[in-house]
């Protein structure tokens, strides 16, 4: 095994919830495909008798046959290929082995040929061939996977291949690959484990390739303007380069092939990422370029970010001026990062202003930079209800125009000041500080919390529980706020809010640390 992808201490997920931007994209996803009952074919490497797809005589890998075959089903019906998830004699990740050498080989997604509406679906964990030699498929739910090399649709001529899911793959890169590249229209990639090892020379990890040209600081090989992408409750850890690399746009000189504006309706949920860029080059977590569009980064938990390359678990970039960005980073928790250069969570303007921006109910703690860090912004950038404790420097840092309400803000920058806003107006109120707040006014209704509050806020700070006691004296304490209801955790919040991302009556879902990390204690 690789790694520890398949410690099961680190599936946990923060509960998803349904956002209008979701159900935008799912909507736009139903309404772009077929909901026509799916062909199915089936892979087994290990199989070497008569080859056609089926259960009896499954492919032992993608051939030009087997390709020819699914394209022609796709001109009709839904596809769906499943791939042994395990070995028929042990419960092991199956390699998709094309030469009989036994290790993983690629899968090529630009050998779809069918341009139509029905859904491709790889499916690498949902069933395992049971023999060898009498092929007989069950459907399995252990924690094996097909195991491939990289899966990739990225291309010299630009094209895109749409309507394309990816379920449940072991992704282990050995080369110059990025683990899966992303190129066309209503993708989801779902339930797989990928990373590198330490061969691994290039990168990144999940690539939404750039519609910017190498030219312009995005690829020789950028892709159309692509819509509709999920990226959801995946592993990904241990990459070279960035975990995730959300391509957009980029350097805008005003010559062609910048890229704007760039892909539209990106959701990236429940995935957990931890050790980017551990094997060489930008460690980011999250690398989100320029010129998106409608885009939620939701519920994913990071860690270990620990590159010396100084980088951020999420980084976001902007818009070109009077374009129509949303972007919303919710409900994940970020922490225990040692090679953060400025802030845990960074809103930069090298590429395109941001707009649109709302950054709420987060957790982050322990890294070694800030919390949360605003360069600028084309409107006020909105930063609420999250909670941010033992930062080695400030809680929040903006160079730009903020509403910063609800907040819990303790123990970083070494009890001195909490937050700093330079250059831009802060409207600031309803938040919970420890020491100096580092802004005036902090607001009438903000707490600043004496030693025996801080005894007495949250449950366990030191294990990464920022739950709140039932004597919390931040219940209760929040303004209600418009357009979301809910907690880190999901939890409705109810007629009275509490500040920070848990609301009290959340606390039978607290999550815990992963074993094995040390927490900094605040207190």
């Amino acid at each position: 095994m690789f790694g520890i992808a398949h410690d099961s201490r680190l599936r946990r997920r923060l509960p998803r919830r349904t956002s209008a931007l979701a159900g935008l994209c799912s909507g736009l996803l139903a309404a772009s495909v077929s909901l026509r009952a799916a062909t199915t074919f089936y892979v087994d490497s290990d199989w070497s008798g008569t080859q056609s797809g089926t259960t009896s005589e499954p492919w032992k890998y993608l051939t030009d046959t087997a390709w020819a075959a699914i394209n022609s089903a796709l001109a009709t019906n839904s596809v769906t290929v499943y791939f042994s998830a395990r070995n028929a004699a042990s419960d092991t990740d199956q390699a998709y082995d094309t030469n009989g050498d036994g290790a993983p080989d690629p899968i090529y997604l630009s050998a779809r040929a069918d341009t139509g509406s029905s859904v491709l679906t790889l499916d690498g964990n949902s069933n395992y061939n049971t023999s060898d030699t009498a092929p007989s498929w069950a459907s399995y739910s252990g924690e094996s996977k097909n195991r491939v090399r990289y899966l990739t649709a990225q291309n010299p001529s630009h094209l895109k291949f749409n309507n394309i899911t990816l379920h449940g793959f072991h992704v282990v890169t050995t080369d110059a690959n990025k683990l899966i590249a992303i190129a066309g229209d209503n993708w989801i990639v779902e339930n797989c484990v990928c990373e590198h090892t330490s061969t691994g020379s290039d990168g990144p990890g999940v690539y939404l390739i750039p519609t910017a040209d190498s030219r312009h600081e995005g690829s020789a090989d950028y892709t159309g303007r692509c819509t509709n992408i999920v990226i959801r409750n995946n592993m990904i850890h241990d990459t070279f380069g960035e975990a995730l690399y959300i391509g957009g746009g980029g350097v805008m000189d005003g010559s062609p092939g910048a890229g704007y504006p760039s892909h539209s309706n990106i959701v990236i949920e429940g995935n957990t990422v931890y050790n980017a860029g551990v094997w060489g080059a930008e460690g980011d977590g999250m690398d989100v370029k320029g010129g998106i569009e409608n885009l939620a980064i939701r519920g994913n938990e990071i860690y270990r970010i620990n590159s010396t390359a100084r980088v951020r678990a999420i980084v976001i970039q902007g818009q070109v001026s009077g374009a129509s960005q949303t972007t919303m980073i919710e409900r994940n928790r970020i922490h225990d990062c040692t090679g953060i250069g400025d802030a845990a969570i960074a809103v930069v303007d090298t590429w395109g202003t941001p707009q649109g921006v709302m950054i709420r109910n987060n957790v982050i703690y322990n890294v070694n930079g800030s919390g949360i860090m605003v360069y600028n912004s084309q409107d006020t950038v909105r930063i609420y209800n999250n909670t941010i404790s033992a930062c080695g420097s400030l809680g929040i840092i903006s160079l730009g125009q903020v509403a910063v309400m609800n907040n819990l803000v303790f123990g970083n920058n070494g009890e001195r000041a909490q937050v700093a806003f330079v250059g831009g107006a802060a409207q600031c109120d309803h938040n919970a500080y420890s020491g100096d707040w580092g802004y005036l006014p902090p607001g009438a209704s903000s707490l600043s919390l004496s030693p025996a509050d801080l005894a007495n806020i949250v449950v366990n700070p030191t294990a990464g529980d920022f739950t709140l006691k039932v004597s919390s004296p931040l219940i209760g304490k929040a303004k209600v706020l418009g357009g979301f209801s809910n907690d880190v955790v999901n939890i409705s919040r109810g007629a009275f809010w509490d500040i920070g991302a848990y609301q009290h009556t959340s606390s039978a879902s607290r999550p815990r640390a992963p074993t094995g990390l040390k927490v900094i204690a605040t207190q």
